[in-house]
C-alpha cells in the first residue's frame, strides 16, 4: 500500500517538475518573439524568476527524495542557462585597469520632488560626484527646483562638460555629465510616447570619438494605486476572488500588453540606429524599462555584450518599488570595449532606481 502511494506521489511530482519547466522554457521562448504585433508575449516573460525559482524548488526536492529524477529540472535550467545567467549571473571580480573610463547611468525620478533643499536631492547629487564616473547618462533629468545654478556649479568641479535636451517638456529630460569633451548629441524620440534615447559623441583624450547612448525606452506607466494594488495581491493583502481584484488586475495586464507591444517598436529602432553608427565605440546604457529575460533585451544587445552579465553578480535590482524588484537599467557595449566590474550601487538612495556603474577599456586597434 505504501508502495502505491509513493509511486503516485513520484508521479504527480514529476508531473509538476515537466509542467513547470516547460512554462519555465515557454517564457524564455516567447522573449525572442517581438510583442508588437501581440503584448502578450511580453507579459509572459515576465513570469520567468517564478517559474525559474520552482524548477529550483522541484530540483532540491528531487535531490532530496530521489536524486535520480533530479536530471529533469536539471536538463531544464541547462536548455534555457544563458536566461538564467541573464537573470542571475555570476563572475569571477577583475580589477579594472588604470586606462579605463568609468561610467554611470541613472533614473532619477525627476530629482524626485520640488523641494528646494529634498534630501533625495541632496542625495542624488551626492551619489553623483562619489561615484567618481567619468561619464554619467540620466533620464527623467527635469529639476523643479530654483537652485539649479547652486548644483551645476558644484558638478562643474569635476564634470566640465553637459548638456541636457528636453527641460520640461515631452519626451522626458535627458541629462549627461562628462570629463570629456560632448562634440554633439543627437536625440531619438519615439511617435506617440513620453520616452526617448539621447545619443552623445565624446571625444576621449587620446583623441577616439566614442558613441554614448542613453535610453529611456515606454515605461508600464503603472499608477501609484495600481502599484498598490499589485503589492496587495501579490502579499496576499487582497484576494483574487473579489470581482474588483479581478477587474484591477485585467486591467494591469492590458496595461502591460499595450506597453510591451510599444516598447518592442523603440528597441527595434534604437538597434538600427546602433547598427547604422557601428563604426563607433559604443556605450549603451539606461532604463530599458523591461527585464533581461525579454525581447527588448536580447534586440538591444544584439551585437553588443551585455556589460552586467559578463563581469556583474546576482540578480541586481536595480529598479524597487513596492512588491517590484527587477533589473530594467542597463549597460552594453560594441567589440571596441573591455569591459570591467558593472554593479548596481544599491546603497545609494533618492530615487525609486538604483544607479549601475562599470569600468570600459578601449581595446587596441
Amino acid at each position: 500500500m505504501n508502495r502505491h502511494i509513493k509511486s503516485i506521489l513520484t508521479i504527480v511530482a514529476m508531473g509538476v517538475t515537466v509542467v513547470t519547466v516547460l512554462l519555465m522554457w515557454m517564457t524564455c521562448i516567447f522573449g525572442h518573439i517581438s510583442p508588437a504585433g501581440f503584448g502578450w508575449y511580453g507579459v509572459v516573460t515576465l513570469l520567468f524568476p517564478i517559474f525559474a525559482v520552482a524548477n529550483a524548488v522541484m530540483l532540491v526536492f528531487w535531490c532530496i527524495f530521489s536524486r535520480r529524477y533530479a536530471i529533469v529540472p536539471i536538463l531544464g535550467f541547462l536548455c534555457c542557462i544563458s536566461d538564467v545567467r541573464a537573470y542571475c549571473p555570476v563572475n569571477f571580480s577583475q580589477k579594472p585597469p588604470k586606462d579605463c573610463i568609468k561610467v554611470m547611468t541613472y533614473n532619477v525620478a525627476n530629482f524626485d520632488g520640488t523641494a528646494e533643499q529634498s534630501p533625495e536631492k541632496r542625495s542624488i547629487i551626492d551619489n553623483i560626484m562619489s561615484s567618481k564616473a567619468d561619464i554619467v547618462c540620466l533620464q527623467e533629468g527635469d529639476y523643479w527646483a530654483t537652485d539649479w545654478k547652486d548644483v551645476e556649479k558644484r558638478l562643474r568641479t569635476r564634470y566640465k562638460y553637459m548638456v541636457v535636451d528636453g527641460i520640461d517638456e515631452t519626451p522626458t529630460t535627458m541629462r549627461c555629465f562628462s570629463r570629456f569633451p560632448i562634440i554633439r548629441d543627437e536625440r531619438l524620440t519615439f511617435e506617440g510616447s513620453t520616452n526617448a534615447s539621447e545619443a552623445y559623441y565624446i571625444r576621449l583624450p587620446k583623441g577616439d570619438t566614442i558613441l554614448v547612448l542613453s535610453c529611456h525606452l515606454q515605461s508600464y506607466c503603472l499608477t501609484p494605486a495600481e502599484v498598490t494594488n499589485y503589492a496587495d495581491i501579490v502579499s496576499g493583502r487582497r484576494s483574487m476572488e473579489q470581482r474588483e481584484s479581478k477587474l484591477e488586475f485585467l486591467s494591469l495586464l492590458r496595461k502591460l500588453r499595450s506597453n510591451n507591444s510599444k516598447r518592442a517598436v523603440q528597441a527595434d529602432s534604437v538597434h538600427e540606429f546602433i547598427r547604422a553608427h557601428s563604426q563607433y565605440p559604443t556605450i549603451v546604457c539606461g532604463d530599458f524599462n523591461d527585464t533581461p529575460v525579454s525581447y527588448t533585451h536580447r534586440v538591444m544587445s544584439r551585437s553588443l555584450k551585455d556589460a552586467y552579465i559578463s563581469t556583474g553578480n546576482g540578480p541586481g535590482f536595480s529598479y524597487f518599488s513596492h512588491s517590484m524588484h527587477v533589473r530594467i537599467d542597463n549597460m552594453l557595449c560594441s567589440r571596441h570595449w573591455t569591459p570591467y566590474r558593472a554593479r548596481v550601487e544599491n546603497h545609494m538612495t533618492g530615487s525609486d532606481h538604483y544607479p549601475m556603474t562599470a569600468f570600459f577599456r578601449l581595446r587596441n586597434k
